[in-house]
């Protein structure tokens, strides 16, 4: 299902994707022409025609305290060019708001020097 169009290439689209990761479903948020393929069911690499590397895992924040990622939450981060996430701190369960920005490499970026207001 497409979301939105992708910031990094023309013609593509983010679509949502279920892929499982060690026994779990997880969420993939990706550019429609990023192609992978799986050997074992686990690991995901690029196939040899894939044109746009854009990827976004929907748990990709979750060692920081947020579980998921949303469609919804995508969305307004690819077409507004940031989003603010709450977060939680491990040890005193605090939690604390940042920005997050699209990143090619990562899928998204938390601004961690930046103060939200």
């Amino acid at each position: 299902m497409n979301i939105t169009h992708c910031p990094y290439c023309q013609d593509g689209m983010i679509v949502e994707q279920k892929k499982t990761i060690h026994g779990k479903s997880v969420k993939l948020f990706s550019c429609s022409n990023y192609k992978v393929y799986s050997e074992d069911g686990e690991l995901w690499e690029p196939t040899a025609d894939a044109t746009c590397s854009y990827k976004l895992w929907s748990n990709s924040l979750k060692k920081y305290g947020k579980k998921f990622i949303t469609r919804k939450e995508v969305k307004q981060l690819l077409d507004e060019g940031q989003l603010v996430v709450e977060l939680k701190a491990n040890i005193s369960r605090n939690t604390y708001h940042k920005y997050l920005v699209p990143d090619l490499q990562y899928g998204a970026q938390i601004l961690w020097d930046e103060e939200v207001e």
